[in-house]
């Protein structure tokens, strides 16, 4: 017996809405299927209210997005005030340890340098708390200080990959992605040497 093909683990939410409002339309009076009404109606406020939070989403990622930048830009700006402050006082104590401390700034200790690093290893990308997120670990490295993170929806182009963060934990949430798209990461570490190699791109479908 010919059994039916939903495929609702692999498709995005646009796509159930529009297969969804195919059926509906195609199983309303049909004569194969007389029994139908109830679950038609059932159906049809079912796809009002999938489609109905789905737009509601997009416009909350789109805030989102907004405030984002937003935070980054006062960020930035901060981070300029703060350098300048720490400059001032580095020059006018004359590199004094206890005249730097004097002012509540830390001092920097002795870099030794580090070789090259070696490519992240244990890379996991995982569903997101939320849709269009996703989750990303991996194991420390030894002397890195950061972390890059790239992210393609096609691995085989070498041109597609776009910085999406630097971070200095070992873990990152991607945020703003597109629901149903797959996508490819890497992550390589920073240290006093330069970039390591890419870690193995890992791919997941967008939540």
């Amino acid at each position: 017996m010919t059994k039916v093909k939903l495929e609702l683990q692999t498709i995005s939410v646009p796509e159930k809405i529009r297969k969804a409002r195919q059926v509906i339309a195609q199983l309303t009076g049909n004569p194969h299927f007389p029994g139908a009404a109830a679950l038609i109606a059932e159906l049809t406020a079912s796809t009002n209210a999938l489609e109905s939070d789905y737009d509601g989403a997009l416009e909350a990622r789109s805030i989102a997005a907004t405030k984002t930048v937003t935070l980054g830009n006062t960020e930035r700006g901060f981070d300029g005030v703060y350098t300048r402050v720490g400059s001032h006082v580095e020059d006018a104590s004359q590199g004094d340890e206890a005249k730097i401390k004097s002012a509540g700034l830390d001092v920097r200790a002795e870099r030794r340098p580090v070789g090259e690093l070696p490519a992240v290893q244990g890379l996991t990308v995982s569903v997101g708390d939320s849709d269009g997120e996703l989750d990303l670990h991996w194991d420390r490295v030894k002397g890195a200080a950061s972390y890059t993170i790239e992210t393609t929806e096609d691995a085989a182009q070498a041109s597609g990959w776009k910085q999406a963060g630097i971070v200095t934990r070992s873990s990152h949430t991607l945020t703003g992605l597109v629901s149903g798209h797959k996508i490819n990461v890497r992550v390589a570490a920073i240290g006093t040497a330069g970039q390591g190699p890419w870690s193995d791109p890992v791919a997941k479908i967008v939540p």
